[in-house]
């Protein structure tokens, strides 16, 4: 017996924001019957010892879950589809993400196994602030209000909305969890037709931005810099204390990936945060490091060819930082960034298509080069890759 298919909608957040009272909300009021697919649900079915499981949060933190977690997911959106191939309406709140120890392309995953069926996806959002007052409400790691904002908190602000493609977006500090469903209902009976997932589906992983590519020095690195400083100040105004152009580009005559790599310094971390989101719209968007009390943003340039990298920190810890430590050391020593040039050439041909391995095989260099550097600025060696 054939079925019309079920209507399927996707609540994606960061935890604390709201989606499982919208999910029961959506039970609660909805015609028909609305079965919760959740990864809550999910979750309590794992055992104990491959826990978090599909509740893995950003930060790379446990590496040999990753490839289970992919399963999972995959397992649970088989399952919605299923459910919804069976005439089941199908409610989902999920956290969504990429920030692991390695990109897995879960949500593009689970947008082709959607492929062909009615389903709504909405992005649940809710500042940081009132994530943390819920946090405190219920006891959870949270701290007073004058404690610093967790960083697991943090890094599933920044990850869990990216690439941020959505229907439909509701913010629970403004409205109810039935308010929310009400904007929900009225999405689905008056449309337009959902898109989002077809166009996630439609992302496939870009291998030409894989390969390592390290290309001859280009003058214009500087400009681009100076251009790209100019539109990010005039967003963010006074909230980054200090701007620099970092990397292999900030190095004239240096061989380099064509990336321009930038660390701009914060008051704090909250600022930092509040910078992001007002970069978005020059296309910078977040993503995971797994290094601790720093936020990352990667933007793309199609037509010029680059790629722009910005390391936001807090301001205490300008001074140590390894990445303006090796640029200083590097334009006052030539004869190093010469041989970190040929390095760099002569592991781009062995790693092209490795870039883990291109990066793992010029740390010993960078930790030697770093160490003088830190010697020669009165400070203790550290290791070059955070952890």
């Amino acid at each position: 017996m054939a079925h019309q298919p079920g209507q399927i909608i996707v609540l994606n957040g960061v935890p604390r924001s709201g989606k499982s009272s919208i999910a029961a909300a959506i039970q609660a009021t909805f015609d028909g019957l609305w079965m919760n697919l959740g990864v809550d649900g999910f979750k309590k079915m794992t055992p104990a010892r491959y826990q978090p499981g599909i509740g893995l949060r950003p930060g790379g933190e446990r590496p040999d879950l990753e490839p289970l977690v992919q399963r999972l997911y995959a397992a649970m959106y088989e399952s919605i589809a299923a459910h919804s191939r069976l005439g089941l309406n199908v409610v989902v709140d999920v956290g969504h993400h990429d920030a692991y120890a390695a990109p897995r392309g879960i949500l593009a995953d689970c947008a082709r196994r959607l492929r062909g069926l009615p389903a709504l996806f909405v992005g649940v959002r809710c500042p940081v602030e009132v994530i943390m007052e819920r946090r405190r409400a219920t006891g959870y790691n949270a701290g007073g209000p004058a404690d610093p904002i967790p960083e697991e908190v943090l890094r599933w602000q920044a990850a869990v909305h990216t690439p941020g493609i959505y229907d439909l977006e509701v913010d629970t500090s403004l409205l109810s969890p039935e308010a929310c469903a009400e904007l929900i209902r009225q999405r689905l009976e008056r449309g337009p037709p959902p898109s989002a997932f077809e166009r996630l589906a439609a992302m496939a992983p870009d291998q030409a931005a894989a390969r390592v590519r390290v290309v001859p020095p280009d003058p214009a690195w500087s400009e681009v810099y100076q251009s790209e400083r100019a539109a990010l100040t005039g967003r963010v105004g006074e909230l980054f204390v200090a701007l620099e152009h970092i990397g292999s580009t900030a190095v004239p005559g240096l061989e380099a990936k064509p990336v321009i790599d930038m660390m701009a310094a914060v008051r704090t971390l909250e600022d930092g945060e509040r910078a992001a989101e007002l970069l978005r719209p020059l296309g910078y968007q977040p993503r995971e490091t797994g290094m601790p009390r720093r936020i990352f943003l990667q933007k793309q340039d199609g037509q010029r060819g680059l790629r722009f990298h910005l390391h936001i920190v807090e301001h205490a810890t300008w001074g140590e930082r390894n990445e303006r430590l090796l640029r200083d050391y590097l334009l006052a020593h030539p004869e190093d960034a010469a041989a970190y040039g040929a390095l760099k050439r002569a592991l781009a041909e062995q790693y092209a298509d490795d870039p883990d391995g291109y990066t793992r095989a010029k740390t010993a260099f960078i930790q030697e080069v770093v160490d003088r550097a830190r010697r020669a600025a009165g400070l203790p060696p550290v290791p070059v890759w955070e952890e």
